[in-house]
């Protein structure tokens, strides 16, 4: 087939998917609510710019599960039909009551079943949405979605569902094939719930984490999935939450619909969806979703500012506009990398009738970057090891957005470990948690889970996200007991650091320690408890003896359920002339077995105390704590009856101190 037979059949493709969008493939959701005058919002909805809509909630009013409210539904539907759009009505809601749990088990389904589709006879409605969520989705509602199919399918009435991707466990593979579409209710990650995490509760990258979950982990089709776009915000202020309606949002800010958040007098900051974000997601919904959903209708703004203008303006610019085309032109199909090494990706990109605005390149779901202008290409990084499936995304000037075909690449493990960048992070400094080394799981970290739960900066199984303390950047998360991160550092001198770590947790008990060499140096370091999971405060452990030369710092989580942002290691407040000599102090045999010997000297008398820990920091024995001479000093233990492994040995002196790695065998 020659090019311009390609772009031409491509042209058509998108055009027929854009022609049969007003009879519903591409389809535009919107919800109304009930708890305000639903006749008199259906007659503020424009029409002309939706597909369907769901009528939210109507819910069993009694124990016998009787469905209401009736009020404004016929007006609803009436209004509906006039203008060729479906109409469904909503089950449930995130405050369905308490009568489904009774009403969808075996004995009660089939008359609650039909008490559902009497109401959808009785109002001529079209279908069915079941917005069930948290524990309403218990061990009866898999019958109850088969059984409402299968009545429903009868009638030719739709059966959909609202679904949220952080429950999508509960919804076995068997109910959510009956659905005839499914909205992913891609927002609310964050909000009034957790008060303490302020942030974007529905970013872009959600949006594209939601769609992949359901179609690519789920394996539901992709114009069967809806994505959903929130018209409210959420704001924070020191603890306390609340929500926002973009109406209101635009009305207190009159620029606000040209970002995504905004601070208000009074310490307050709103995170919601602007118009940009919205047209964003409606483009990547017409590219690799089946429609996009609104919740909910009222809350928009009214005239130029409306969000739902702003989807209808890029369905109805990519109705009528020639697709662009793009493919990657390096690195090679299959290529191979080793971990460390920077990936050049480039692509060629066109648009015939337009012109492109940005290219920009995935590893999967993960965004590595976009690159503005031609020749468009980007340098990857930081990759962990791993098969890539790496695509281009070029958009034109009506965010009209075609990805390329996958390039597939390996990278493998670095022989050995490196720093990130190829340069030690020097001491002093600062270290960002994020910047670990390379070498693969098990070589420069060790991560308990599959993947980056958070999606950002760098792939491999290290979970990072999006970090609000001061600074920005990115910050480890999602951590748990036994995990461990590795930093090549060079230190500039021997002496006494202190060495302070920015953490946040809403959760008691968490700490950690931090070895220099395989030394434990830090001892157990207690995280408290900050408020929340983006509430930073820094601890700090003074007086940490080093010496100079490059070392491998590891970052060992003794319990999990804590962030970390990033360790400074600065020069320490206390005596920086230790008064123990650092190059002869040791033990000897090393590895022992029965007795050994620790040697140090003192440049001057003081009261010494020699402590035993294991590798995880606790405290075992008291071995010396006596008044020594200056000079050179040798001090006995008996190691016969310790455990064979790793143990560290604290030599205090006054306010100074040294720590020795020992090996029993």
């Amino acid at each position: 087939m020659k090019k311009g037979q390609i772009i031409k059949s491509a042209y058509l493709f998108l055009l027929l998917i854009l022609t049969v969008t007003a009879n519903g493939q591409f389809r535009v959701i919107g919800y109304l609510p009930t708890w305000s005058n639903l006749a008199t919002n259906a007659n503020n909805t424009d029409w002309s710019k939706i597909t369907h809509i769901n009528i939210a909630f109507i819910n069993p009013t009694d124990a016998s599960g009787t469905l209401g409210p009736t009020t404004g539904v016929t007006t609803a539907v009436q209004l509906a039909h006039d203008n060729n759009v479906k109409i469904l009505i909503s089950l449930g809601g995130a405050s369905a009551p308490t009568y489904y749990s009774t009403l969808l088990t075996d004995a009660n389904r089939p008359a609650f079943i039909n008490k559902i589709v009497q109401y959808v006879n009785t109002y001529n409605l079209d279908g069915v949405d079941v917005d069930l969520e948290g524990d309403a989705i218990d061990s009866n509602y898999e019958k109850f979605i088969v059984d409402l199919k299968d009545t429903l399918s009868q009638l030719n009435k739709l059966t959909t569902a609202a679904l949220a991707s952080w429950n999508g466990y509960a919804i076995t593979n068997t109910a959510l094939a009956q659905f005839d579409f499914i909205n992913a209710m891609a927002y609310d990650a964050t909000g009034p719930w957790s008060p303490n995490s302020p942030g974007q509760h529905s970013s872009y990258q959600m949006a594209v984490n939601d769609l992949n979950y359901w179609i690519n982990t789920r394996g539901v089709s992709k114009d069967k999935v809806v994505l959903g776009v929130p018209f409210y915000g959420y704001g924070f202020n020191s603890g306390t939450a609340n929500s926002q309606s973009y109406r209101t949002i635009i009305t207190n800010w009159p620029a606000a619909e040209y970002a995504d958040q905004y601070s208000a007098p009074g310490g307050w900051t709103y995170y919601y969806n602007g118009r940009q974000t919205i047209k964003n997601k409606t483009a990547l919904a017409l590219s690799d979703a089946g429609g996009i959903m609104i919740w909910e209708l009222t809350l928009d703004a009214i005239g130029s500012k409306s969000l739902l203008s702003a989807i209808d303006s890029v369905v109805d610019a990519a109705s009528n506009n020639l697709p662009p085309t793009t493919s990657i032109t390096s690195p090679a199909n299959h290529a191979a990398f080793t971990e460390g090494d920077t990936i050049t990706i480039t692509a060629d990109a066109a648009d015939t009738d337009g012109s492109i605005t940005k290219v920009s390149f995935y590893a999967g779901t993960f965004k590595i970057g976009e690159d503005l202008s031609a020749p468009y290409s980007i340098q990857w990084i930081g990759a962990g090891a791993g098969t890539y499936y790496l695509t281009a995304r070029a958009t034109d000037n009506a965010l009209v957005t075609v990805a390329s075909a996958n390039d597939t690449i390996s990278i493998v493990n670095a022989p050995t470990l490196e720093p990130l960048g190829g340069n030690p992070w020097p001491i002093p400094g600062k270290i960002e948690a994020e910047n670990f080394d390379i070498g693969g799981n098990g070589v420069a970290y060790n991560d308990l889970s599959a993947a980056n739960n958070g999606g950002v900066y760098r792939t491999g199984s290290v979970d990072l996200e999006a970090c609000t303390d001061a600074g920005g950047g990115y910050n480890v998360g999602w951590t748990q007991t036994g995990e461990w991160l590795k930093y090549t550092v060079d230190v500039a001198a021997d002496g006494l650091y202190d060495i302070k770590v920015r953490v946040a947790t809403q959760q008691n008990g968490k700490n950690f320690y931090i070895e220099m060499d395989g030394v434990n140096i830090s001892g157990a370091i207690s995280v408290p408890n900050t408020g929340g999971w983006q509430n930073w405060q820094t601890v700090t452990k003074s007086g940490v003896s080093l010496t100079a030369g490059q070392k491998v710092m590891r970052f060992v989580m003794t319990t999990g359920n804590f962030n970390l942002n990033y360790i400074e290691v600065v020069n320490s407040t206390l005596n920086t002339k230790p008064n123990i000599t650092l190059n002869t102090a040791n033990i000897q045999p090393n590895p022992f077995n029965g007795e050994a010997k620790i040697n140090f000297s003192l440049k001057s008398p003081r009261n010494t105390k020699i402590i035993l820990f294991d590798q995880l920091g606790k405290q075992i024995a008291v071995i010396e704590d006596s008044y020594f001479s200056s000079g050179d000093h040798e001090v006995t233990f008996d190691a016969g009856i310790l455990p064979e492994g790793v143990y560290i040995y604290q030599i205090i002196s006054g306010d100074e101190s040294l720590m020795i790695k020992g090996i029993k065998q």
